[in-house]
């Protein structure tokens, strides 16, 4: 099964569930837009630019929330659940076939790192379908509004517990100063 049908697949049985997407509008900085999931471009440079220099928070049932501040220089920082210090990795778009809007955004943690949901240590590219990816953002904020990028987090985040954008800006102290590029289901 080729990947454009198992993602369509997978948006009929999220509609058959009653889950429903929504298309953002262009991202702006100033305010968030009203969506229930991130809409990734189809062209790999813009894929770039939506998350480049920016803070994306994300919730799954596995992890429970996560931070992490993606650079202009294909670096990144994650705020993982339990850790006293963020964990650095390298991150990259990649195409999956010349000019199909098919793409993947993919990290590299180092090799000494854990993941203790699927067991396996950094060192290797793991990629993820941009759409894959998407279903997981709860917000993405301008810049890097928690100063993840030196490798300093501001509190250890509870492990597996979902919090929202704004209980983790409250937990940080960081509540008056929290902008968003995007907001799953918000309108700021």
């Amino acid at each position: 099964m080729t990947w454009r049908r198992c993602a369509r697949s997978a948006r009929l049985i999220a509609v058959a569930f009653g889950v429903a997407a929504c298309t953002a509008p262009e991202i702006q900085t100033k305010e968030a837009h009203a969506s229930e999931e991130f809409q990734f471009s189809r062209k790999r440079h813009k894929i770039n630019d939506q998350i480049a220099g920016k803070t994306i928070h994300f919730t799954d049932a596995s992890h429970g929330t996560q931070v992490e501040y993606f650079a202009d220089n294909g670096t990144a920082m994650l705020w993982y659940p339990g850790n006293s210090v963020g964990v650095p990795s390298l991150w990259k778009v990649t195409d999956h076939g010349r000019d199909t809007g098919n793409y993947s955004i993919c990290f590299m943690y180092p090799s000494k790192s854990y993941n203790p949901v699927t067991k396996q240590h950094g060192g290797e590219w793991e990629c993820r379908h941009v759409y894959a990816f998407s279903i997981a953002i709860d917000a993405i904020h301008p810049g890097d509004p928690y100063g993840l990028f030196d490798g300093k987090i501001p509190l250890r985040l509870p492990k597996n517990v979902s919090l929202s954008p704004e209980e983790v800006a409250q937990m940080a102290g960081k509540t008056n100063d929290l902008t968003y590029v995007w907001r799953r289901g918000k309108t700021k």
